[in-house]
């Protein structure tokens, strides 16, 4: 079974139209920024076991929201090797991690447009939007030179990466106190990356770079990192 146009616009319309707790929002958001395919070449960092389990529970997610009366989608998420064609053209492609923005931006009050094909993945107010997933930090420099090969002077961007890792913290840093120093230090080293902003330099391209917890914790979720979305869309009327 192939996901074509036509179901990528119905998961958008049952998205838009659908009330999701934020708590699912996020948690799906977190899991939608792993691309799992490209993982499996990775296992240093990525053993098979956790990307099988990561899939599981995108997919297990998915199904509480996507039920029987939208066989089109639900379709996709019966089996393991339907959702392979899911997983490839929805969540690796950024479709999934566009419309998850683009509903909580709603719950904002704010209307975000997903792009299905398209140099830029979201449009608010005629304003051009990039998102980048980042989980090693590996690819940062080569997404950002690219996006900035495509903007042009007289339009508006802002430039999205939204970063996590797959690491159970908890694990490695048992103690609560060393655990918040971490965290801290992780803030600040995603905090860093807004230097790219300043040297910029340039009105017409701001920056959102925000980290994602499962679980959102601390303030690092999707709805932190839409609020600022929103600010920025803000500074441009000003």
């Amino acid at each position: 079974m192939r996901v074509r146009s036509g179901d990528i616009s119905k998961i958008i319309e049952y998205f838009k139209h659908t009330e999701i707790d934020e708590k699912t929002l996020n948690r799906l958001f977190y899991y939608s920024l792993f691309d799992f395919r490209s993982f499996e070449l990775d296992e240093d960092f990525f053993p098979a076991v956790m990307v099988k389990d990561f899939r599981e529970k995108t997919r297990n997610i998915l199904k509480k929201i996507f039920t029987q009366k939208q066989p089109r989608v639900y379709n996709f998420l019966k089996s393991r090797k339907d959702f392979n064609e899911f997983e490839t053209k929805v969540i690796g492609t950024d479709i999934l991690g566009r419309i998850l923005i683009s509903k909580q931006l709603s719950y904002l009050g704010l209307k975000a447009k997903v792009r299905k094909t398209s140099d830029f993945d979201l449009e608010i107010n005629n304003i051009n939007i990039e998102l980048k997933r980042i989980c090693l930090w590996s690819s940062y420099s080569d997404y950002l030179f690219k996006f900035l090969d495509k903007i042009n002077k007289g339009d508006n961007y802002i430039y999205v990466v939204a970063c996590t890792h797959p690491f159970v913290i908890e694990k490695i840093i048992p103690k609560h106190k060393n655990l918040k120093i971490f965290n801290k230090y992780i803030d600040k080293i995603v905090k860093s990356h807004y230097i790219a902003e300043k040297l910029i330099d340039n009105k017409n391209v701001k920056f959102v770079i925000g980290f994602i917890d499962r679980d959102g914790r601390n303030g690092y979720s999707l709805q932190s990192l839409c609020k600022e979305i929103q600010q920025k869309v803000k500074e441009f009327g000003d």
